[in-house]
């Protein structure tokens, strides 16, 4: 009887050890990581992503169209695109931006530009 006892609380223990790592890993801290340099940052934390990036004069040029640029690896994605305004950083244009479900990070300007700016977050589903 007493083998019983001791095997039922052992397997109760696994069982919870199990749960605790499970939500241990869905409520991690990623850090800050680099996916194009300065034009782009991610990072997850508590299962929220927050993306952020900038250009400022001499660095990447958006104009005309959509121009991806950047792309977040698996778990790091949105279920579905996430739309977003984007910062002229001083300039004329009218920007905006959305990530999609394959991780890629657009971004259209009216007219062309090196100057912007943004951050967006959402939930993951891990």
């Amino acid at each position: 009887m007493l083998d019983k006892i001791l095997k039922f609380i052992a397997t109760k223990l696994e069982e919870e050890n199990n749960r605790i790592s499970e939500i241990e890993r869905k409520y991690e801290d990623s850090g800050w990581i680099e996916a194009n340099g300065k034009f782009c940052k991610y990072r997850k934390k508590n299962g929220i992503v927050t993306i952020c990036g900038f250009s400022a004069g001499g660095g990447l040029e958006i104009k005309d169209s959509y121009k991806i640029i950047a792309t977040l690896p698996g778990g790091m994605r949105p279920s579905d695109s996430v739309y977003f305004a984007v910062n002229p950083a001083g300039g004329n244009a009218s920007i905006s931006g959305y990530v999609n479900a394959k991780g890629e990070i657009n971004l259209y300007a009216s007219i062309a530009t090196t100057y912007w700016a943004y951050s967006l977050t959402y939930p993951v589903d891990d």
